[in-house]
């Protein structure tokens, strides 16, 4: 398929440290299936050595700029988005590495680059959806479940935002080649509260609501609550009755399994934190790409020390 419009350069980018590798390596599997004409690029958030020269030699690795250290929370990093791009990137569409995609959605992504340019709009992003079965938060809610005393003060100043949508900063979508010093600036005032570089963005997009295009998130960031509408079948895997595209590993309810974890692939022992769907369907998508990335990779992965020979 070969999109009617690539006037526009779009890539996708995330950021990773050590513990996030093998997440990464899925997201990966799932854009070269569904997304070729779309490169995917890494922030370095802490990767060890050996990860950082198996992303360089993919030509895929954003080096950290100076002035910032892989000691930085990766939050601040994330925040930092722009400093790591530089000049002339073209469209980032920042996607979180426990996102995995669903299905070809190359022209939309280039319809909606070309759609928020021709509006002058700097971010494309879903509102969250918070707990299964809870209405999705609104700025002043996530303050009163969740430990934001800075958004909380920061609203006091702003008490007409408190009932609008709290944003989920999981998948976003930029304008090109914007410094995000805002986001930035902002991101150090929030500091200690519960996903403080969302709140941060949050705080920057309600600030100037115009210049957001608000996205469905039953297409786009499929996360929470609404991972509880998914529905996977031969004929394909829908969320709400819309045709679902990204799926995002993340919710306070019981829809996600995470921690540690140890396995051996092809007898090499391996150990790494991974964040795993309950919904059967989507599950077995994870294992499928995790298997699909080990396989492609493992000599490199044991010639360079990631995974032990056997």
């Amino acid at each position: 398929m070969k999109p009617r419009s690539r006037s526009r350069r779009v890539s996708f980018v995330t950021g990773i440290d050590a513990n996030f590798f093998l997440m990464c390596g899925m997201l990966m599997e799932s854009l070269d299936r569904y997304f070729p004409l779309i490169p995917l690029q890494v922030m370095d958030f802490g990767l060890t050595a050996a990860q950082e020269e198996f992303f360089r030699s993919r030509d895929m690795l954003l080096p950290m700029p100076r002035g910032l250290s892989k000691g930085d929370h990766p939050f601040k990093l994330k925040s930092c988005l722009g400093a790591f791009l530089g000049e002339d990137f073209g469209v980032p569409i920042w996607i979180d590495s426990d996102v995995i995609a669903l299905r070809d959605g190359t022209q939309e992504v280039y319809d909606l680059a070309e759609s928020m340019a021709a509006k002058g709009q700097r971010f494309g992003v879903v509102p969250d959806q918070g707990a299964p079965g809870g209405i999705p938060p609104t700025l002043l809610s996530n303050t009163q479940v969740m430990k934001m005393p800075n958004l909380a003060a920061w609203l006091g100043g702003h008490p007409e935002l408190v009932q609008r949508p709290y944003f989920n900063a999981g998948m976003i979508v930029l304008s090109a080649n914007d410094p995000l010093a805002d986001w930035r600036a902002a991101t150090d005032a929030f500091f200690g509260d519960t996903v403080w570089e969302q709140n941060a963005l949050n705080s920057v997009c309600h600030l100037d609501i115009d210049k957001v295009h608000v996205l469905d998130p039953r297409v786009w960031n499929i996360h929470g609550g609404m991972l509880d509408s998914i529905t996977v079948s031969p004929q394909g895997i829908k969320c709400a009755g819309q045709d679902a595209l990204f799926a995002h590993a993340t919710s306070p309810g019981d829809q996600i399994t995470w921690g540690e974890m140890d396995f051996v692939f092809a007898g090499s022992p391996y150990r790494n934190f991974v964040k795993f769907f309950r919904n059967p369907g989507l599950h077995q998508l994870q294992q499928q790409y995790m298997h699909n990335f080990l396989s492609a990779n493992l000599a490199q992965l044991r010639e360079l020390g990631i995974l032990p020979q056997p």
